[in-house]
């Protein structure tokens, strides 16, 4: 993938998350990303921040549940998510 482009389909990856380059330390961080049509959410389903390197699911440095918060889905099923971290 070249600099600047955006991965907005996926066969592999049921979870796209939107990247950014850069995060400013102290302020809330927005988590977007979609979900294919091909996962349905559910109930423990979380969204976990990790330092570079990181060897496992349990070394998360902060955790949010990760509910869809929009009914929105575009033309191809996919459903836009948000999750917060403060």
């Amino acid at each position: 993938m070249a600099d600047g482009e955006l991965l907005v389909k996926s066969d592999f990856g049921q979870v796209v998350f939107d990247i950014s380059d850069t995060y400013v330390a102290g302020e809330p961080l927005d988590c977007q990303y979609k979900l294919t049509e091909l996962i349905t959410p559910a109930g423990g389903d979380w969204v976990g921040l990790f330092r570079v390197g990181w060897t496992n699911a349990k070394s998360f440095i902060a955790r949010q549940g990760a509910p869809c918060i929009g009914a929105d889905q575009c033309e191809t099923g996919e459903k836009t998510c948000i999750v917060k971290f403060e």
